[in-house]
């Protein structure tokens, strides 16, 4: 024994260190082993293993449609680049003769309104 104090192997009760609390043992917990509690324990574990899933699934989802919405924004803020481009480009004469085509294709549309509205 005097060999094990000098090397500090040797083992001193709990409650003979100084400070030291004497043990306690731990009482079994009541109903831990109730199969019904097992079994819903189990069943809520299943519930929310399936709804992380689920989330994860969705999350997915709205990860793709927020691509797709990004992709179709840029190509049309290119769209429209391009377009104020060629804008840019056209001339007085240009101008007005694109609101004249359009004054006419809006002329026929009125007139082929009145048309389908007087033979129905």
């Amino acid at each position: 024994m005097a060999a094990d104090i000098a090397t500090g192997s040797a083992s001193v009760p709990q409650s003979e260190q100084p400070g030291g609390a004497p043990e306690v043992a731990e009482a079994p917990v009541k109903g831990a082993a109730d199969p019904a509690i097992m079994r819903a324990a189990k069943k809520s574990g299943d519930d929310i293993l399936k709804s992380i899933a689920d989330l994860r699934r969705q999350q997915q989802e709205l990860r793709a449609m927020k691509k797709q919405v990004a992709k179709k924004l840029k190509n049309e803020e290119k769209r429209r680049s391009r377009l104020r481009k060629r804008a840019r480009a056209l001339t007085d004469s240009d101008l007005v003769a694109l609101l004249k085509m359009r004054g006419d294709q809006q002329t026929e549309a009125d007139a082929q309104g009145v048309a389908a509205s007087a033979s129905g």
